[in-house]
């Protein structure tokens, strides 16, 4: 379940090609870590793609599969859900704030957001 969220992540993510300057430039590795599944995703030179465990990763989220799954799909923001404890996280800040501006900007939740506003 966590690996078919993070598929529709990237898919999601090189369709949507004005997000570019927000990783064009970063390496990043991230540990998605879930109730029994782990995801592994490698943000570098303006891709992004899923990796083999990765045991020196720059980010690492973990948390409940509900929690992952509203972050993946940008329905709740990451520092919201670290606050509320549902998830936990490490990294780097900067690496964290381009992390949550993509999850949002590339999840379900945030076009029926604008819809809502319209």
């Amino acid at each position: 379940m966590l690996k078919q969220a993070a598929e529709k992540f990237i898919r999601v993510l090189a369709e949507k090609p004005a997000l570019l300057p927000l990783y064009e430039t970063a390496t990043i590795k991230v540990c998605i870590q879930g109730d029994s599944e782990r995801i592994d995703l490698l943000f570098d030179n303006g891709s992004c793609s899923l990796i083999g465990n990765s045991p020196d990763a720059d980010v690492v989220i973990k948390g409940d599969d509900p929690a992952i799954d509203s972050l993946l799909d940008g329905a709740d923001r990451l520092f919201a859900l670290e606050t509320s404890g549902a998830l936990t996280v490490s990294g780097d800040q900067h690496d964290l704030l381009t992390l949550e501006s993509l999850f949002i900007l590339t999840g379900e939740a945030a076009y029926f957001r604008r819809r809502e506003s319209e």
